[in-house]
């Protein structure tokens, strides 16, 4: 099917090395689980030349979790001497000195890179594990009872096959969905629009941003912001932070769902005047309010400045959002 290639086998093959590929062998290296895959032949294919972070370290945000949960991954007796050189940087302490907030992402990426050499330096010492970094998955073919997994790798064409595959590649998002899910709801963008990912514009600084829309800005464009989670409300602060000296008055906010905020306890939210479900939003064994889906962190308070005061944080921008679901425009 591609002509002249290269052909190998592995017991194994786990495509994307980044934060959720090694999250699999922090814990395969914890459990003992890396020794079974060795054994059987591990094969990791990565398009980076910098494992353990994809994309997380660009992102201009908090993260949506305390320091504690990043660090908790590290934490196991049998991960003590592969992560002991983590003692030694900066970063470490400073995630660990405030382990209960929550810390920007470009420092967790920071400690994850590190983290992940360290393990990855550890695993490949083992006979029969391999890493192949700068390589790109192209195809993959289930065959029986194992993959073929094509690859381009070197400059060539690689086939490898396999009894089992894990895939971590990432996300791409393309525009077209978006224009796709607004049509079920009846919605539909004005002509002409420019559609932006928040993928793209996380990772943009203040002054990137004010680069990117002086244009639109100065020829009175408005911005619209699509999603109502943790991401889309950090997206809404840089915007409004970076953007409101230079003409931003304004920014909608489309979401599906209502916005929900996390709290800690039931009592918690009251005292806030959060109004919630006490038998859908409270966990039966936490007692948190929206304990999976709600804002926390920066997210949180930025989330309830916008319900409350209908200002983004304490930016002069005013946030109008908009419930695609029927209910009412929210002032």
């Amino acid at each position: 099917m591609y002509g002249q290639f290269l052909e190998t086998s592995c017991g194994c093959v786990m495509g994307g090395s980044g934060p959720a590929g090694m999250g699999m062998l922090f814990n395969a290296l914890k459990t003992g689980a890396i020794h079974a895959l060795a054994r059987h032949g591990l094969i990791i294919v990565d398009a980076s030349q910098t494992p353990g972070i994809g994309r997380l370290g660009d992102y201009q945000i908090t993260a949506n979790s305390v320091g504690d949960v990043f660090l908790d991954c590290l934490r196991a007796p049998e991960l003590d001497e592969v992560f002991e050189p983590l003692q030694h940087l900066p970063v470490y302490w400073r995630i660990r000195n405030q382990a209960q907030e929550a810390p920007l992402l470009r420092e967790v990426g920071e400690l994850l890179v590190e983290a992940s050499r360290l393990v990855l330096d550890h695993i490949l010492r083992l006979k029969g594990v391999q890493m192949w970094s700068g390589a790109t998955i192209i195809e993959v073919v289930s065959e029986g009872e194992g993959y073929q997994v094509w690859v381009e790798h070197q400059g060539s064409q690689q086939r490898i096959d396999c009894q089992s595959l894990v895939l971590n590649l990432g996300g791409h998002q393309d525009p077209q969905h978006l224009l796709e899910a607004l049509a079920v709801q009846g919605l539909e963008l004005p002509e002409p629009s420019r559609i932006h990912s928040a993928d793209h514009l996380l990772r943009m600084t203040p002054r990137q941003l004010r680069a990117h829309f002086a244009e639109t800005l100065s020829e009175g464009g408005k911005i619209t912001l699509v999603g109502g989670s943790h991401s889309a409300f950090s997206m809404l602060e840089n915007v409004a932070r970076a953007l409101e000296d230079i003409g931003l008055d304004e920014v909608t906010l489309i979401h599906r769902s209502p916005i929900r905020l996390f709290y800690e306890s039931a009592s918690q939210a009251r005292v806030n005047g959060y109004e919630f479900d006490p038998i859908n939003d409270v966990c039966p064994v936490s007692g948190r309010v929206n304990r999976s889906g709600g804002l926390r962190y920066r997210a949180l308070a930025v989330g309830r400045a916008v319900l409350e005061h209908g200002y983004v944080g304490d930016t002069r921008v005013r946030a109008r959002l908009f419930q695609t679901d029927g209910a009412d425009l929210l002032q």
